[in-house]
C-alpha cells in the first residue's frame, strides 16, 4: 500500500470497493451507494476509478473493466477479518477519509506491520528520509523528522494508533501534556532540530507501534458481494429488492458459497450463469414467488440444478469422445466431477434424476460408462441413484395398479403388470413434475382407474392405454399469479 502513488480519493475508493469484491475479483459496484459513502460526485468517482484502472501494482493493473464489470486485481476477497489487513469500520469512516495522504500512508504502514495488531518495533529513522533510513522496511514519504512527528502525533492525539517507548509496558497517554516533549527527548530532537545521524556510527532509536485496540477490535466489515449482486440484478430488471425476504437472499447466497467452497471459480460460474438466467427469465415474478415462499426453491430446482445437469452431461459426452472442454468458460476440474455428481444427487428431486436419465439416453454409448462392462466411478453413483428412484416409483405404481385391478375384479394381474412400460410411464410423470410430491397418487389415480376398467372390458394392451392416458392434456391449475392479479384489480 505504501508503494502506491495514487490520490487520496482513489486510495479511499479501494476501501469502499473492498466489501463488494467477489471471489473471482468481480466488483459488484453500485456507484450511487459508493458516491454517498465517499461524499463525492459522479465526476470525482469516475476519475478515481480511471486512476485505479491506469495504476499498475506488481505487474498488474489495480482494476480492469471486463464484460461490463469492474474487476479487481488488488483485493483479496475475504470475510473481512481473515486477510492481511482486517477491514475495520474505520477505513470506511469520514475520519479516515479526512486524513491527509501522508497520515493515511503512515496509518496503513502501522496497520500492515502486524495483521494481529500486536506491537511492532520500528526504528524511528525508518519513518523519514535520512542516512540511516532502510528503504526496504521504511517509509519514504516524509522529508524530515519534524514532518513525520506532526502526522504521528495527529494519529496519537485522535486515538487512531497506540505508541510505546522501547522498554515500557504501557503505551503513551495521549492526554498527557508532556508526551510530545518526552518523545522528542527520547529520539534526540532538541532546539527544533534532530541530532545528526551518521552513516558510520548507526545508533537507531526504536519505538513500538500498533493500531489503537479500540478501533481494531471492532467487528470487521463483512463481504457483501453476494447481496450486492442480487440487489443489482433486481434493479436491472426493475424489481423492488427491498420487498424480498432476507432468508431468500441468505438461502441463495448459501448456495453460492457452497458451490465456491466445493468447486472454486467453476462453482461460482455455475451459480452466476443460473442466477442471471433466473432473473432474466422471471424478473418481477420472483417477487411473487417470494411471497409464497418459493423463490429460493424455484432458483435451485429450475435453474441451478439445470446448469449443473448441463455440466454433468457435457462432461459425460467429453469423456466418451475424448475431449476435455465443458460448457463452462472455466472448465471444472476432473477431480471435482465426483463431488459435483454427488451434489446433484443430494440436492435434486426425483424428477431431476429421471429427466437426466432421459437426457443420458440420447448420448451414444453413455450407459457403457454408467452401468455397462466399462462402467466406472463417478458415473456409477449417478446410475445407482437413477435406478433407485425408478425402483421406488415402480413399486408404488404397481401397488396402485394392483389395488385398482382388484377393485375392478381382475385377480390375475400378471398380464396387467407385464404390459405396463413403467419406465416410460414414470418418465411421463416426471416431465409433469408429479413424482417428488407424489401427485400421481392422487391426480393420476382417476386416469389409472379408467385404464384398468377399460382393460377389464376390452382386454386392450395396458401399456398402450396407460401411455395414451398419461399423454392426455390435463386441466391446468389456476396460477397464483393470476389470482393475485385478480385480487389487485378487484
Amino acid at each position: 500500500m505504501k508503494q502506491l502513488n495514487i490520490s487520496q480519493t482513489a486510495l479511499n475508493l479501494i476501501f469502499h470497493l473492498t466489501p463488494f469484491v467477489d471471489r473471482d475479483g468481480r466488483i459488484h459496484l453500485d456507484k450511487e451507494v459508493v458516491k454517498r459513502k465517499m461524499y463525492c460526485d459522479r465526476r470525482e468517482l469516475h476519475k478515481a476509478l480511471n486512476e485505479l484502472r491506469e495504476t499498475t501494482y506488481q505487474g498488474k493493473k489495480l482494476i480492469t473493466y471486463e464484460n461490463g464489470y469492474y474487476v479487481s486485481h488488488f483485493h483479496l476477497p475475504t470475510n473481512g477479518d481473515d486477510s492481511y489487513l482486517k477491514h475495520i469500520p474505520f477505513y470506511n469512516s469520514a475520519d479516515f477519509q479526512n486524513l491527509s495522504k501522508n497520515q493515511t500512508r503512515l496509518f496503513l504502514y502501522i496497520a500492515t506491520n502486524n495483521i494481529r495488531n500486536q506491537f511492532t518495533r520500528v526504528a524511528v529513522e525508518n519513518l523519514y528520509k535520512n542516512t540511516l533510513h532502510d528503504r526496504e522496511y521504511g517509509l519514504n514519504i516524509f522529508d524530515s523528522y519534524k514532518d513525520m512527528t506532526e502526522d504521528l502525533f495527529f494519529l496519537i492525539d485522535n486515538g487512531y494508533i497506540s505508541v510505546r517507548f522501547k522498554g515500557h509496558e504501557e503505551p503513551i497517554d495521549n492526554n498527557a501534556t508532556h508526551y510530545k516533549s518526552d518523545f522528542h527527548r527520547t529520539f534526540g530532537f532538541k532546539n527544533n532540530k534532530k541530532s545528526r545521524t551518521s552513516k558510520y556510527f548507526k545508533p537507531k532509536h526504536n519505538l513500538d507501534l500498533k493500531v489503537n485496540p479500540t478501533l481494531f477490535n471492532e467487528e470487521a466489515i463483512k463481504n457483501k458481494a453476494g447481496k450486492a449482486e442480487l440487489r443489482l440484478l433486481a434493479e436491472r430488471y426493475h424489481m423492488c429488492h427491498e420487498d424480498m425476504k432476507a432468508e431468500t437472499f441468505n438461502f441463495i447466497i448459501g448456495r453460492k458459497n457452497s458451490l465456491i467452497e466445493q468447486f472454486g471459480i467453476a462453482g461460482l460460474e455455475i451459480y452466476r450463469t443460473a442466477l442471471q438466467k433466473y432473473f432474466k427469465e422471471k424478473n418481477e415474478s420472483i417477487i411473487y414467488y417470494d411471497l409464497v415462499g418459493k423463490a429460493a426453491n424455484t432458483f435451485t430446482d429450475f435453474y441451478l440444478l439445470e446448469e449443473i445437469k448441463k455440466v454433468i452431461l457435457s462432461t459425460l459426452e467429453n469423456q466418451l469422445s475424448g475431449f476435455v472442454s465443458t460448457s463452462l468458460s472455466i472448465p471444472i476440474k476432473s477431480a471435482h466431477i465426483p463431488t459435483l455428481i454427488k451434489y446433484f444427487i443430494a440436492n435434486s428431486s426425483d424428477e431431476h434424476k429421471i429427466l437426466i436419465d432421459q437426457d443420458i439416453e440420447k448420448i451414444d454409448n453413455a450407459y457403457d460408462l454408467l452401468s455397462g462392462l466399462a462402467a466406472e466411478e463417478p458415473w456409477t453413483y449417478l446410475a445407482e441413484s437413477i435406478e433407485a428412484t425408478y425402483a421406488v416409483h415402480k413399486t408404488k405404481l404397481f401397488e396402485m395398479l394392483r389395488v385398482e385391478g382388484v377393485k375392478a375384479g381382475i385377480h390375475e394381474l400378471y398380464e396387467l403388470l407385464e404390459s405396463v412400460n413403467t419406465k416410460k410411464l414414470i418418465a411421463s410423470f416426471a416431465s409433469n413434475a408429479q413424482l417428488s410430491k407424489h401427485k400421481y397418487l392422487e391426480e393420476e389415480a382417476n386416469q389409472l382407474k379408467q385404464v384398468v376398467r377399460f382393460f377389464k372390458k376390452k382386454h386392450a394392451p395396458l401399456g398402450q392405454r396407460i401411455q395414451e392416458s398419461s399423454e392426455e392434456p390435463e386441466p391446468k391449475p389456476k396460477n397464483y399469479l393470476a389470482i393475485l392479479d385478480e385480487y389487485i384489480n378487484s
